[in-house]
């Protein structure tokens, strides 16, 4: 187990000996069920034919996420985001999960990818089931398999039945594996359900969730994003990254040691399935001062672990940053000034890889009022 944020990051670089081949769960996995990008690494010396490389994988997608791509969505999603958190504002309470959270990511990578509307329902359910798949096997519930089974048959037929918008990029995935490239037909499968739908799905949701909540927590934290929003100040969109390392919401990982490893003086077996606490070293006091508070702003929080590091850094990190301050910007700019979470209504979803919420009701006070707008 790693937890020290020195341990954690300099384990995240050392790929060679600290290898995500078999997955990030708990018990390894098929690279094409653990998902194919998650679960490779760079080309070694002396590997069979077949053995995908991380970097092939990671160029199939990495133009789409780009800054400069992102860049190009920023306008249509912040004009939709203003509008759907127009309609919660008008209401006053929402359940955050349900009318905010699971939608805004559905909406946004659904479109991204190229996913049919009329489906898209099912995805977030899926999703979550496939995080769930990071426990150990005894807690993992029957119907989880059943589901990630559906996801990937689903995602088989959408890419051999031409059921992806052509502009998306999962269309771009197949077609990638179809002319004679790297890729397989398996792996473009398996980078559309497992890179695309799931992490993209699912670490938003809780994402999104967490920050109205950290909002309610830290109201002065809030008044200074409202003030940046009105200003036009970018320092704003250092919330996401605290966000990300205050709360952690995808808290471990795992790794597999390809040969004998030392760590602090201790000897790790090779072959030994090593526990990564992304979160413990997002809290490590002698890497954050003031660890335990949410500071927005706080000098050099973009390189915290809360979306990996090294090789397997998110590949859609510009994207959530995209959707959390779309959706933060909106309720700025609906005069939204303070949040107050329903906590005896809220229902935590339990989860071995994600920490977020099934419902968290939530209230919001508008600036020219005095009180709760409650419906």
């Amino acid at each position: 187990m790693l937890s020290r944020d020195r341990d954690v990051r300099a384990a995240l670089a050392d790929w060679e000996t600290f290898s995500s081949r078999g997955g990030l769960s708990l018990h390894p996995r098929p690279r094409h069920e653990a998902g194919v990008i998650i679960a490779s690494d760079p080309r070694r010396p002396g590997d069979p034919p077949g053995v995908p490389d991380h970097g092939d994988l990671i160029r199939a997608v990495a133009g789409h996420f780009s800054p400069r791509a992102i860049a190009r969505l920023s306008g249509p999603v912040r004009a939709w985001a203003h509008s759907l958190v127009g309609d919660l504002v008008s209401a006053g309470s929402f359940d955050t999960v349900a009318a905010l959270a699971r939608v805004v990511p559905t909406r946004v990578v659904g479109d991204l990818v190229g996913l049919p509307e009329a489906d898209r329902y099912q995805y977030a359910d899926w999703a979550a089931a496939a995080m769930s798949l990071q426990g150990p096997d005894s807690v993992i519930a029957p119907h989880v398999a059943d589901r990630l089974g559906a996801m990937r048959e689903h995602v088989t037929q959408l890419g051999t039945n031409g059921g992806l918008a052509l502009a998306g990029v999962g269309a771009a995935v197949f077609s990638a594996a179809d002319n004679d490239g790297p890729l397989t037909r398996q792996d473009a499968i398996s980078i559309v359900w497992g890179a695309l739908i799931v992490a993209g799905l699912h670490t938003t949701v809780a994402a999104l969730t967490w920050a109205l909540l950290a909002a309610a927590t830290y109201p002065y934290q809030w008044d200074r994003y409202r003030n940046w929003h009105r200003s036009g100040d970018p320092a704003r969109l250092a919330w996401t990254d605290e966000l990300l390392r205050y709360e952690s919401i995808f808290p471990l990982g795992y790794r597999t040691t390809t040969t004998v490893a030392k760590v602090d003086g201790y000897v790790i077996p090779a072959r030994s399935r090593v526990l990564i606490l992304y979160g413990a070293a997002n809290r490590d006091p002698a890497r954050w001062p003031a660890a335990d508070q949410f500071v927005v702003g706080r000098h050099g929080v973009g390189q915290h672990l809360g979306l990996g590091d090294g090789t397997h850094r998110c590949i859609g990190q510009h994207l959530a940053r995209l959707e959390t301050t779309a959706v933060l910007d909106a309720f700025a700019a609906h005069g939204v000034c303070g949040f107050s979470p329903v906590e005896q209504q809220a229902v935590w979803e339990p989860n071995a890889a994600v920490r977020g919420w099934s419902r968290f009701p939530m209230t919001v006070t508008l600036r020219e009022a005095n009180h709760a707008a409650r419906i």
